[in-house]
């Protein structure tokens, strides 16, 4: 009973294992900056993690604030198969729109390649001065 039951877990793992991996990590040496256009900057760096066994191209975006932009020069980013690829990315906002000091926001990554389409969400904090 006990060798069918892990067996049963194995195998429940391996079908609900998700092939992609994306962590978020917010520069932690400034809270935020302020560009020279005057709009609120935090810096990110991005993990994207390609279990699958062939080369994988995502399209990444950003959102929970609105007006929130994101400043990506790496464009769609392919990740080779079975490899992790680290990206640093800015995300923008005009100070008006921030409500408190610390807003959640979410990463988006898609996958652009034909078949086996996957969409994985995950939040991060957005830190920034409120206004008056």
């Amino acid at each position: 009973i006990v060798l069918a039951l892990m067996i049963g877990v194995l195998v429940w793992a391996l079908a609900t294992r998700v092939p992609v991996e994306l962590d978020i990590l917010r520069d932690r040496n400034a809270l935020y900056r302020t560009t020279p256009e005057g709009l609120v900057e935090n810096v990110y760096t991005l993990r994207l993690v390609n279990m699958y066994d062939q080369p994988r191209t995502f399209r990444i975006d950003v959102g929970g604030i609105e007006g929130l932009d994101l400043v990506n020069r790496h464009g769609d980013v392919e990740v080779p198969a079975g490899s992790v690829r680290s990206i640093d990315v800015q995300a923008r906002v005009d100070p008006a729109y921030l409500q408190r000091a610390s807003s959640e926001i979410h990463f988006t990554l898609e996958t652009i390649d034909p078949g086996q389409p996957l969409t994985i969400r995950q939040d991060a904090r957005f830190i920034g001065p409120v206004s008056p």
